[in-house]
């Protein structure tokens, strides 16, 4: 699991974790969202994939595809290099443990800050 940086604007918490996905792979390594749930990601200055799709895991173990809105479709973002992208936490509720997947072999290890905020 990625390094935990926890932090407080307004006293309101929030936590950035590296996730990895290490160089001829597409997964991630797991990110523990069992405080907070994932809010947003920001992605390397380099990447091979163009969108991100996600596991999901209740006991760190067994991982799932995150459904998308239709039950037939894999939840999925749209992602460029070197941006900040926000994701809606409401799909990401109840998922303690989670994997980023890119669409596309990463010719390179590429490090995703993800951000981890409170829903209140």
């Amino acid at each position: 699991m990625g390094k935990v940086t926890q932090n407080f604007v307004n006293n309101f918490p929030f936590d950035w974790v590296t996730l990895t996905i290490p160089i001829s792979t597409t997964t991630s390594g797991t990110l523990d969202c069992s405080k907070y749930p994932i809010a947003g990601i920001y992605t390397p200055a380099a990447l091979t994939g163009t969108s991100l799709t996600f596991q999901a895991s209740y006991n760190n173990s067994t991982f799932v595809t995150v459904g998308g809105l239709e039950v037939t479709t894999a939840h999925s973002v749209p992602i460029l290099a070197d941006r900040y992208i926000p994701l809606n936490r409401n799909i990401f509720i109840g998922i303690p443990f989670l994997r980023i997947v890119s669409n596309a072999t990463e010719v390179a290890a590429r490090n995703f800050i993800c951000l981890l905020r409170p829903l209140n």
